[in-house]
């Protein structure tokens, strides 16, 4: 059945029998609102559960990839910082030159392109075409690189449209 987590998890080769015993492992044979009353429960006491992928405790998995999550925040929001407010300056003390407008549109574009979309085409362009950056991994700092500018995008669309607003009134 698609969309059915445990023939995602087993595979569309599992018997009937593996599904019935992995779905009532999971929980999955009781009713919905059971189901949801057990997670409730489980989240109050600090349980996430059990990672499918990593087959370990969901929450161990978390919190050991919140340093690089903090780093890629971090790195995306300063981004967004430098560029919203230094491009919002620029758009709102020379809006008739080519910076201006260059800025102008930059901000447009970051509030209309979808972050998935931008995170597409970033990767197209530099990570296939022009074999600069990698497409993922954590190998180094050139691994941060298209990550935190498909976050900080909007983000600094949104402050240079604030700046340069403020800029002007």
């Amino acid at each position: 059945m698609r969309g059915d987590p445990v023939t995602v998890l087993l595979g569309p080769d599992a018997t009937p029998d593996m599904r019935a015993a992995y779905s009532g492992e999971l929980g999955l044979d009781r009713p919905i609102l059971s189901q949801y009353l057990v997670y409730l429960h489980n989240i109050v006491r600090g349980s996430l559960g059990v990672s499918y992928v990593y087959r370990q405790d969901a929450l161990g998995v978390v919190l050991s990839h919140l340093p690089l999550t903090l780093i890629l925040t971090g790195s995306a929001f300063t981004l967004a910082a430098v560029t919203g407010i230094a491009g919002g300056i620029a758009a709102a003390v020379l809006p008739s030159s080519i910076i201006g407008r260059a800025c102008t549109i930059g901000t447009v574009v970051g509030l209309c392109v979808p972050s998935f979309f931008l995170a597409i085409v970033l990767m197209l362009v530099f990570s296939i075409q022009l074999n600069w950056l990698p497409t993922g991994g954590a190998e180094s700092w050139r691994s941060l690189i298209l990550p935190a500018v498909t976050m900080a995008a909007a983000s600094s669309a949104v402050l240079a449209r604030y700046t340069c607003g403020f800029h002007g009134s």
